[in-house]
C-alpha cells in the first residue's frame, strides 16, 4: 500500500525532471529547436497528462486511467530529453555528450509509443474496464500490434531526417524488404487499435445518460482527435518526406485535450467524486 502511494509522486517527479532537463537543453542549444511555442505547448502537455494522472493515482489508485496518464506524461518528457538531447549531442556540440545517436533513434523511430497511453485511456475510461468481454480480443490485438510496430520501427532501414541523416542508427538495421510485411500490417492493426479506442468511447457514450453522459462527451471529443492525429501525420510525411509542423500540431493538440477532458469531467461532473479535492 505504501509503494501504491509513493509510486505516482516517482513517477511525476521523474516527468518534472525530465522536463527540467530539456528545457535547460532547449536554452543551452538556441537555433536547433522546434522553437517556443513548440516547446511551450509539448510541456504543457506533458505537465498535464503527470498533473491529472498524479491526482488520480494517488486518490484512485485501483483504476489504471491515473497510472495511463502518468505514463502518457513520463513518454512525451521521454521525447522531450531525445529530441534536445540530439540536437545538443549531434548538432551543437558533436561528441560533448554519449549516446546521441540513441537519442536520435528514440525521437525519430520510437513515434508508436507516443499513443499506446491514450488509445488505452480510451478503451477503459472512466471505470477502468473494457466496454465488454467481447473487446477483450480488440484491445489485445491493438496491444500486440503496438507492440509489433513499436520493436520494427526500431529496426527498420531508413534514413534517418534530413538533419540527422549523417547519424547511424546504433541497433543493427533490417531491410525493408524482409520486414516490410509485418511492420505494414502491425502498422494497420495499431491504426485499427486508434479507431477502435474512439469506438470505444462512443459505444459508452451511447448506452450513458445523465452526469455519465457528460463525463464521456469530453472524451469523445478528444478521443476523436487520436485517429485524426495519425492521419494528419500520414498525409504530412506523404507530401514532405518527413515530419513537419502539422505533425507537431497534432500530436500537442492531441495529447492536450485528454488530460484536459478528463479534468473537466473530475471538476464540472464530479467524476471519481474527488471534484471538492480539487476545488480546495
Amino acid at each position: 500500500m505504501q509503494v501504491r502511494r509513493i509510486a505516482p509522486w516517482g513517477v511525476a517527479c521523474l516527468t518534472l525532471a525530465g522536463v527540467g532537463f530539456a528545457a535547460t537543453l532547449d536554452v543551452v542549444v538556441p537555433g536547433h529547436g522546434d522553437g517556443a511555442l513548440v516547446v511551450a505547448s509539448w510541456f504543457t502537455a506533458t505537465v498535464a497528462s503527470s498533473a491529472v494522472g498524479l491526482l488520480l493515482a494517488t486518490r484512485r489508485g485501483a483504476n489504471p486511467i491515473g497510472w495511463l496518464l502518468l505514463a502518457n506524461g513520463l513518454v512525451l518528457a521521454a521525447f522531450a530529453v531525445a529530441i534536445e538531447y540530439a540536437d545538443y549531442a549531434v548538432l551543437a556540440e558533436p561528441g560533448a555528450l554519449p549516446g546521441g545517436e540513441w537519442a536520435v533513434l528514440f525521437n525519430e523511430r520510437a513515434w508508436p509509443l507516443l499513443f499506446v497511453c491514450v488509445t488505452a485511456i480510451a478503451f477503459v475510461f472512466p471505470d477502468g474496464r473494457l466496454p465488454s468481454p467481447a473487446w477483450r480480443w480488440v484491445a489485445l490485438g491493438t496491444g500486440a500490434s503496438f507492440a509489433i510496430v513499436s520493436v520494427l520501427s526500431l529496426l527498420l532501414a531508413e534514413r534517418f531526417s534530413d538533419e540527422f541523416a549523417h547519424v547511424s542508427s546504433p541497433l543493427p538495421e533490417v531491410s525493408g524488404s524482409i520486414i516490410g510485411i509485418p511492420f505494414l500490417l502491425s502498422g494497420l492493426g495499431a491504426m485499427g487499435g486508434l479507431v477502435a479506442g474512439a469506438v470505444a468511447v462512443a459505444t459508452r457514450l451511447r448506452r450513458s445518460s445523465g452526469v455519465e453522459r457528460y463525463q464521456l462527451k469530453w472524451l469523445a471529443y478528444a478521443a476523436a482527435l487520436i485517429p485524426a492525429t495519425v492521419v494528419v501525420c500520414l498525409v504530412e510525411i506523404a507530401i514532405r518526406g518527413e515530419e513537419g509542423p502539422a505533425v507537431t500540431a497534432a500530436i500537442v493538440v492531441t495529447m492536450i485535450a485528454i488530460p484536459v477532458a478528463i479534468g473537466v469531467a473530475i471538476t464540472r461532473y464530479r467524476l471519481y467524486q474527488i471534484d471538492r479535492l480539487v476545488s480546495r
